[in-house]
């Protein structure tokens, strides 16, 4: 037994003499003419430090701005920046970050050595509106002293088919809705022709000839009164030619018969079972005369308590009855429907909000 544990000892003993000679060598080559001090200290383990004399990349652009001046509205305006590899190691395009409107392809390839030029094709989509825009993009690469190299678009949005009315009023009682014609300008002098006329649920429509170019163009809208009365509002799409213009859009409003005032009933601090009254007016917008028939609700916490006339409608004292609350949840609602005698039914939201102290129903 002692045989083996002495022959134990003198191999770890070997083992270790030769770690120390190992670390002894590694730390000379780290630093040569250091002293013995220095040597233990020395951190033969720490992470290596890139060699400075490593040939980097550096990417310049021919210019950073580009300024497209006047373009037309929702128009696509192409540009390129030209950019080249001044430095002595190979240039790598990682990605290109885009901003809202604008849209990069694909490069033809991402690595440039030195001397090398390619460029940056940039696809910008001119918004809907007038005005001064300012796009920014970042060419991002593997040059250190600027990752994110920035290229700036520049732009004056105009109109270059100008249109009146800015917005369509329509009347119900009136004969074609009281709808006014539209005119259509070039701003430029660029003869254009209507191609498209698209209104919401088609209720209305216009008659044009897509082959007919002129600088000023005027559209006679004709009504479906059945489907007005269906969206009351929307907007009108008109397609043009003209090359800075492809598109206008208006939009038209229409007055209801009725209106409801308040829009929506709100409840706070509501007691299941006691009733809360509401009033509620409503008004007949083109001054007819009209009878309320009834007033009911889809879960039948709303009675009618009240109907007193006033000018041009009525003012409703509706009774609203918060149920018992089944659940942890301290709320309730309840659509109510206002039947007019003729046929015509209006809508209020009831919306309520039970006592904080309400306790649930017992099941």
């Amino acid at each position: 037994m002692k045989r083996n544990t002495s022959v134990f000892v003198i191999v770890v003993s070997c083992v270790l003499i030769f770690q120390l000679i190992c670390g002894e060598k590694a730390k000379a080559a780290v630093e040569p003419n250091a002293s013995p001090q220095q040597l233990v200290n020395a951190d033969v383990n720490a992470t290596p430090v890139s060699d400075p004399n490593t040939p980097q990349p550096i990417i310049k652009i021919e210019s950073a701005l580009y300024d497209f001046g006047d373009i037309g509205i929702k128009t696509v305006n192409i540009c390129h920046f030209k950019f080249t590899n001044i430095g002595k190691g190979n240039l790598i395009i990682t990605d290109i970050r885009s901003t809202c409107g604008c849209t990069v392809p694909a490069l033809e390839k991402k690595e440039y050595a030195p001397g090398e030029s390619g460029s940056v094709e940039v696809r910008f989509t001119a918004p809907a509106a007038e005005g001064d825009t300012v796009k920014h993009l970042y060419i991002q690469s593997n040059d250190k002293q600027n990752p994110e190299a920035e290229l700036i678009i520049k732009a004056k949005v105009l109109a270059r088919v100008k249109f009146e009315p800015e917005l369509l009023k329509l009347s119900l009682k009136e004969e074609n809705a009281g709808c006014s014609p539209i005119k259509l300008n070039s701003t430029d002098g660029v003869p254009f022709a209507v191609t498209r006329f698209e209104a919401t649920a088609d209720c209305l429509t216009a008659d044009f000839d897509p082959n007919a170019a002129a600088t000023e163009i005027v559209l006679h809208p004709k009504v479906d009164p059945a489907m007005l009365r269906k969206v009351l509002n929307g907007r009108i799409s008109i397609g043009l030619s003209h090359p800075q213009c492809n598109e206008v859009f208006i939009n038209f409003e229409t007055i209801p018969v009725y209106t409801l005032n308040p829009p929506m009933i709100m409840i706070l601090n509501a007691q299941p079972g006691t009733a809360v009254p509401r009033d509620v007016w409503v008004l007949n917008n083109y001054k007819e005369p009209f009878d309320i028939e009834s007033v009911t609700s889809q879960k039948g916490m709303a009675k009618l308590a009240g109907k007193e006339p006033g000018e041009n409608g009525y003012k409703l004292v509706i009774n609203i009855t918060p149920p018992v609350s089944q659940s942890k949840i301290k709320i309730f609602s309840d659509t109510i429907f206002i039947n007019i005698k003729g046929g015509e039914k209006l809508e209020i939201n009831c919306r309520g909000f039970y006592e904080k102290n309400q306790k649930t129903a017992a099941k």
